[in-house]
């Protein structure tokens, strides 16, 4: 029985997230690399574990499966979504995609984002990270009472 749901940075709709011009700056940077780190830090592998540039209808497949906006469902639970607006790793469009699918369902949400922060609440002040604990605190408290 779940009671609710906190995304933080999320990708919601890893097809959308996968043909993205961020996946392929990351990739252009990875490409740069040595040999063997490039290798290492190779996203796409480690994510998918095959190569997705081989096979396009396995990764079409693949991301069109395990991409969390496809298992919502009007009986779904409250969900808090966070992200910066300045991820510069999963776009804030990613939970756009979410907050789109939400509404539509009729679901109950929170959604905050944070101007000037990138993932991982990278750039977040100190005002904004009391800010985050609170929403969290709160939107716990909410819904476990």
């Amino acid at each position: 029985d779940i009671k609710y749901v906190i995304d933080v940075y999320g990708p919601t709709d890893l097809y959308s997230l996968y043909h993205s011009s961020t996946i392929d700056s990351i990739n252009q940077f990875i490409e740069k690399l040595p040999g063997s780190l490039g290798q290492r830090l190779d996203l796409s592998k480690r994510l998918f574990g095959f190569d997705p540039e081989l096979d396009s209808a396995r990764t079409e497949q693949f991301t069109r499966k395990y991409s969390p906006v496809k298992y919502l469902g009007e009986s779904g639970p409250p969900t808090l979504v966070i992200h910066g607006e300045d991820d510069q790793l999963v776009p804030v469009g990613q939970s756009q995609i979410l907050i789109n699918d939400l509404e539509l369902l009729g679901l109950p949400y929170e959604y905050y984002t944070l101007p000037a922060v990138n993932h991982g609440f990278i750039g977040a002040t100190k005002e904004q990270k009391a800010m985050i604990q609170r929403w969290v605190y709160e939107f716990i408290m909410n819904y476990t009472q």
